[in-house]
């Protein structure tokens, strides 16, 4: 009767340990949520410019993948709808929104390629997570 109490009670608290980690917010990504919206809100009273304010866009995101692939690796490498849903392929909708704002001369042309070098980075950088997530898969015996 007692080992089944004490069971009892070791399952509560690990249940009520995995509910509290669901629940604590991740303080870096509230500062990269902060981060967008400063940069937003001094784009809109005209504080940077355009290119700025994509500059900063790009490198929040680039920020995301990385502690997305940290908080997340696991998941991402147990099942590939996880890896879309943590690490999509963002980096295609950021090189059309800022040749978008190129076609629209919002940013100059040496602004546009130190974008489009961002840009390539996010990339590059999401195809190395891939290629991990790939790997973990292969040695732990996930599903390709």
């Amino acid at each position: 009767m007692k080992h089944a109490k004490l069971l009892q009670c070791h399952l509560l608290t690990i249940i009520a340990l995995i509910l509290t980690s669901c629940v604590s917010t991740d303080s870096r990504t509230s500062a990269l949520n902060a981060r967008v919206e400063t940069a937003q809100k001094d784009f809109e009273n005209g504080l940077v410019n355009k290119a700025e304010l994509l500059k900063a866009l790009i490198e929040t995101d680039l920020e995301r993948g990385r502690l997305a692939y940290e908080k997340h690796r696991f998941m991402m490498a147990r099942a590939p709808s996880a890896e879309r849903l943590y690490n999509p392929p963002r980096h295609y909708k950021l090189r059309e929104t800022v040749k978008k704002a190129k076609d629209a001369q919002q940013i100059r042309e040496q602004e546009f390629l130190a974008l489009c070098q961002l840009v390539d980075q996010v990339e590059e950088e999401w195809l190395a997570r891939r290629r991990k997530v790939m790997h973990d898969r292969a040695i732990w015996g996930f599903p390709r």
